[in-house]
């Protein structure tokens, strides 16, 4: 994986569709897909690219979801935000007999080959089951502190086209 550092303007961070502009676009290299980070952990995907610019659809957007898992145990499940409160989501997918404690770190997956393996996500706030389900409800403190984002990085995965080529050729139907 790559990293360069660029200058971003969040411009939203309480609505439905957050997202950022950043000051690098396909003269710099970026791509749509490229993942972005921050010192603190998961900010967001590449959206669009012009020359100069890109945007990112944020954590914080309801199309968001990233794959995530429990930093102790690597349980995996999805990431989402349900609006709101710009400081917390919801990971979905822990079956019901995963130990769990408040304050679990929750780090990314490699998996989809946007992230690295183990970028900060989050930590375990609350969770609870559901009577006949069978999977857990968590609410996760985000990592990230969006009302402050300054500065973040571009992550290129230099090997997902061979990675995507490679489980395309094993996708059974």
């Amino acid at each position: 994986n790559k990293r360069c550092t660029h200058n971003c303007k969040f411009c939203t961070a309480n609505k439905r569709n957050n997202f950022l502009i950043l000051d690098h676009g396909r003269e710099q290299g970026v791509e749509p897909g490229m993942g972005v980070i921050c010192t603190d952990g998961v900010v967001g995907v590449v959206n669009k690219v012009s020359e100069s610019f890109c945007s990112v659809i944020s954590l914080l957007h309801k199309e968001t979801k990233i794959s995530a898992k429990l930093k102790k145990n690597d349980y995996f499940g999805i990431i989402t935000w349900e609006g709101g409160d710009y400081e917390f989501a919801v990971l979905r997918d822990i079956p019901r007999h995963v130990p769990l404690t408040k304050g679990d770190s929750v780090v990314t997956r490699a998996s989809s080959g946007i992230f690295p393996d183990g970028v900060m996500v989050g930590f375990v706030e609350e969770f609870e089951v559901h009577p006949g389900e069978n999977f857990f409800n968590i609410k996760l403190r985000l990592s990230t502190g969006f009302n402050r984002l300054t500065h973040v990085y571009l992550v290129k995965n230099i090997l997902k086209t061979e990675q995507e080529s490679l489980e395309t050729e094993f996708n059974v139907e």
